[in-house]
């Protein structure tokens, strides 16, 4: 099963996180002409998945720096980065429903109910939020600025400034 997609305009790579059974999970990436996985499965052709599951729940390209920023278990395993030859831990536990770079290079993650945070020089700043993370968006218009969409609210923030919209409203 493909869990969320996300691409690499530099190289016209396309990264996908997958959750597929046990030993066959991970993430995949496909170049243009072949398939590398990042699982247990690997048979010597591609990269062990070093996380105690077989999902990557959800995962986004940073133009920032041109790593890849996942996460393998929605709420449990943490936030990781994957530099081209290993991965770096960026939350070590907890994680994301989704996840998305602003325009000023800062990481979001949506996470499950109540859930948003950015990170940015190594800290992560936790955003007000109502309801269970379903998606979220860099906002083509204004500098440093995401969308959010919960079950209960539209959200538009840059961290400090937000713009929101609910049932009720």
């Amino acid at each position: 099963w493909n869990n969320d997609l996300t691409i690499d305009p530099v190289s016209n790579t396309v990264w996908i996180g997958g959750n597929a059974g046990t030993g066959i999970g991970g993430m995949m990436k496909f170049d243009g002409q072949r398939w590398l996985c990042f699982n247990q499965a690997t048979y010597g052709l591609g990269f062990e998945w070093p996380f105690n599951n077989d999902d990557c729940h959800t995962l986004v390209y940073r133009e920032s720096n041109g790593n890849l920023a996942i996460s393998p278990l929605n709420w449990l395993i943490g936030i990781y980065e994957w530099n081209g030859t290993g991965f770096n831990t960026l939350l070590p536990a907890g994680g994301a429903q989704k996840l998305t770079e602003d325009s000023q290079g800062r990481l979001w993650a949506l996470g499950e109910y109540f859930s948003l945070n950015y990170y940015s020089g190594g800290t992560w700043t936790p955003v007000d939020l109502i309801g269970w993370g379903n998606c979220i968006m860099k906002d083509p218009s204004r500098e440093g600025t995401v969308w959010a969409g919960t079950s209960n609210q539209i959200l538009r923030t840059d961290g400090t400034y937000n713009f929101s919209r609910s049932p009720e409203d």
